[in-house]
This record gives C-alpha cells, sequence and structure tokens, in this order.
C-alpha cells in the first residue's frame, strides 16, 4: 500500500515486454537506486538532453503550407504573366523588325515626290502582297501612322504624298 505523505503523485507504468522490466530492475539495482528512483533520474536526465519537441501542431503546420502554397501559386501566376507578356514582346518585337525596312522604303517613295496610290506603293516596293510578304493591312497601318506624325498627306481617290522634306 502507498504511504500517505506519497499519495497523489504515483504513476503506473506498464512495459512493453517482461524483459524490459527484469533489464530495467536489473540496472536500478546496479545504479543503487529503487526502481521509482531511477525511473525518475533517466526521464529527468533524458528531458534535460532533449527538450520536449515545439513543434506547431499539425493544424497550425496545414495552415502554414496552405498559405505557401497559395504564395507560390501566385508567383507562378506571375510567372506566367510575365512570359506571356515576353512571348508578346517578342512577337511586336519580330513584327517591327520587318515592318521597319518596308516603312522606310516607302518613306523614301513618298519623298521623291508625287502622289501615290497603295497599289503604286506595293509595285514600287517590288514585294509581292500574294506571297505573304506584305499585306494591304500593315501597308495602311504604316501610310496611317505617317499620317499621324504629320510626314505623309492622303488626297482622296488619288494616293499619298509626302509633305515635309527631312
Amino acid at each position: 500500500m502507498v504511504r500517505a505523505s506519497l499519495k497523489g503523485r504515483e504513476i503506473w507504468v506498464y512495459l512493453p515486454k517482461e524483459s524490459d522490466v527484469t533489464r530495467w530492475e536489473t540496472l536500478s539495482k546496479a545504479s543503487g537506486l529503487s526502481i521509482s528512483s531511477w525511473v525518475f533520474e533517466m526521464v529527468s536526465l533524458a528531458l534535460e538532453e532533449r527538450p520536449a519537441p515545439t513543434t506547431p501542431s499539425a493544424s497550425e503546420e496545414i495552415t502554414r503550407l496552405r498559405k505557401q502554397v497559395l504564395e507560390q501559386e501566385r508567383e507562378i501566376e506571375q510567372l506566367n504573366k510575365f512570359q506571356a507578356s515576353s512571348q508578346l514582346l517578342q512577337s511586336a518585337s519580330e513584327y517591327l523588325s520587318q515592318v521597319k525596312p518596308i516603312e522606310e522604303m516607302v518613306k523614301a517613295i513618298l519623298q521623291k515626290g508625287g502622289i501615290h496610290s497603295g497599289e503604286q506603293l506595293v509595285n514600287e516596293l517590288g514585294i509581292d502582297i500574294i506571297a505573304g510578304h506584305l499585306d494591304r493591312k500593315t501597308l495602311y497601318k504604316i501610310l496611317q501612322q505617317l499620317i499621324d506624325d504629320g510626314l505623309v498627306k492622303e488626297i482622296e481617290g488619288l494616293g499619298f504624298k509626302w509633305t515635309t522634306k527631312n
């Protein structure tokens, strides 16, 4: 029976095997301690060497990981937008590199003077619209930009005329 002064301080420990009980009893006798004192000493030493882990609870860890996943998804979305913008810029750059020489040729033809129809420009440029080197829409975009810049004037029904000398 437990002494009255020890009541409330006792715990029961069930070990996995009887051989564990025998081993612990042997170790406690070899150390000169009672089994209770020896178990207390061993547990106390183990706790001093290795403090109890302070890991977050499972729900805190799940919350943290979800936030991390959301942040990474946002980063991926930003990277995808950047990649799409980069591809668009590259396409625009390629288009401009093809159009710029044609624009320079259109300027040179118009600067010679006179009024040139769209068909005359195509013929003078020596570019095959049918083969896909230049479509009419692109030529008229070039002409519209030159008009907007005040360099070319459209003479209704006749064609286009250079308005300034450079």
